[in-house]
């Protein structure tokens, strides 16, 4: 299985995103799965989004609806999952602290939702 998180830049939300996720499926022994990151409008050396991955991966989480507006432009993916989490670009460290705690909630849930079900 293939998870893609997608953000705005690639540098804040979906990074902390991918390894959270890939964390969890590590200690849980989940070698099967992949997890990367995109960003809408990212930079290099950052992973831009391409409407190619809609095809690559099974599941696309995005960070705001805005995300998956601009995911779903490209075509319609099977499995489109929506955050609601705004960037911290910018903000205090706190705010990045609380962005990161909000990630490591939904993405318990995302892991029971879709990993859990495969074993």
């Amino acid at each position: 299985m293939k998870i893609l998180f997608v953000c705005t830049g690639n540098t804040c939300r979906s990074p902390m995103a991918e390894k959270i996720f890939a964390g969890l499926c590590q200690k849980n022994g989940r070698a099967d799965v992949v997890v990367k990151s995109a960003g809408t409008h990212a930079y290099p050396p950052h992973t831009r989004w391409c409407d190619e991955m809609l095809s690559e991966f099974d599941h696309i989480v995005c960070m705001e609806q805005g995300h998956a507006d601009f995911v779903q432009a490209g075509g319609a993916p099977k499995n489109i999952h929506i955050f609601n989490i705004k960037d911290p670009w910018g903000q205090s460290q706190d705010v990045y602290s609380d962005v990161h705690k909000k990630l490591q909630k939904a993405i318990k849930v995302l892991y029971n939702e879709i990993c859990k079900t495969l074993l």
